[in-house]
């Protein structure tokens, strides 16, 4: 018996959310600490795609492809921006 989808959905809904947060927290950390200013607001966005990237590695199979999914659409998202 396998995890219901609404709850799988729900744990990669969280983990894109968690992601967000600890992407803004290390910013916002880099400027009260090391007077790292970001230099644009996608330089943020870049910092959560790379983020997740290296997060999906922790992810069962299936999980990693649709992770995968989700990168590529906000790298395209960056990238048209």
């Amino acid at each position: 018996m396998g995890i219901p989808t609404r709850q799988l959905a729900q744990a990669r809904a969280a983990a894109q959310d968690e992601g967000i947060m600890w992407t803004l927290w290390k910013t916002r950390n880099d400027l009260v600490f090391n007077d790292k200013i970001v230099s644009s607001p996608m330089a943020v966005a870049y910092k959560l795609v790379a983020y997740l990237s290296n997060w999906k590695l922790m992810l069962e199979d299936e999980d990693r492809q649709k992770m995968t999914n989700m990168i590529s659409n906000l790298a395209r998202m960056c990238e048209t921006s």
